[in-house]
């Protein structure tokens, strides 16, 4: 307890990598809930809008993933060479830029595309560049550190969410992609 009490007084600074975790908390979680968590959301709307089927609609959801999925080895090889911020900066802002596609979808072939390409950007601001660099700041308590950057993802459920459902109930689908690309750039950019 003597350390949380030097902290307090004054006598000694805190470690920046918990600065860097707490911001990559925040990160992970307008991320994860703008961009992982809240996809489900769109479903309805897209439903009512162009008369796809739930198996369609959904179907471009679990092909976006599949798609991160090959495109996760790259991302690790591109950590490995420029490190993780480069790729954290570059994903959050072509995720930003996908939202913006997404927003004009208008037949069910860009809905598979353009879910893909968002979701393949996702992965290049999402977990594998974040517990890169939240373990090159922890050796002693890196275990530790990563258990609470996976809070950030699954807070994004839980806060993010509700905040999404009232943005697409709002401005419905395509206005709540041009405000999901805004907030993606807001958060990224602290």
């Amino acid at each position: 307890m003597a350390g949380v009490y030097d902290v307090l007084t004054g006598r000694r600074k805190v470690y920046y990598g918990w600065w860097l975790l707490a911001g990559a908390v925040v990160a992970m979680a307008v991320g994860s809930g703008v961009s992982f968590w809240s996809l489900t959301l769109y479903v309805e709307p897209l439903e009512r809008e162009f008369g796809w089927s739930r198996a369609e609609v959904t179907g471009a959801i679990s092909v976006s993933v599949g798609a991160a999925g090959l495109f996760g080895p790259l991302v690790g090889r591109w950590i490995d060479i420029r490190g993780p911020r480069t790729i954290i900066l570059i994903g959050a802002a072509l995720t930003a830029a996908s939202y913006l596609l997404m927003s004009t979808t208008t037949n069910l072939w860009q809905w598979y595309l353009y879910s893909s390409i968002n979701s393949v950007f996702r992965t290049m601001m999402f977990f594998l560049p974040f517990q890169a660099l939240i373990s090159r700041f922890f050796d002693r308590r890196r275990g530790l550190a990563l258990g609470i950057l996976g809070t950030g993802f699954s807070l994004g459920g839980f806060l993010i969410v509700p905040l999404m459902a009232q943005l697409i109930d709002r401005f419905d689908w395509n206005g709540s992609f041009l405000g999901s690309g805004i907030i993606i750039i807001r958060s990224e950019e602290r």
